[in-house]
């Protein structure tokens, strides 16, 4: 959404999305919560994380290092 194609920055950035979209379901199960209502949830923060990035707020590009920096390389 942020960062598209296939470049380098953009791949990454689709991997620590998919690692912590799943990360974040599986301690949804794990914590026995509503399936639909983690998914919505997640959903709302992502959309609320693009829309502040899009606007150069400092705090969700904080954010968004600190979770890059502690997503395993996956590829």
């Amino acid at each position: 959404e942020l960062e598209g194609g296939e470049s380098g920055e953009g791949r990454a950035l689709y991997d620590a999305a998919l690692y912590w979209s799943l990360t974040a379901t599986q301690a949804a199960a794990t914590a026995g919560r509503n399936p639909t209502v983690a998914e919505a949830e997640q959903t709302r923060a992502r959309i609320r994380a693009v829309r502040e990035l899009s606007a150069a707020d400092a705090e969700a590009r904080a954010d968004l290092q600190r979770c890059r920096a502690r997503t395993p390389r996956l590829g």
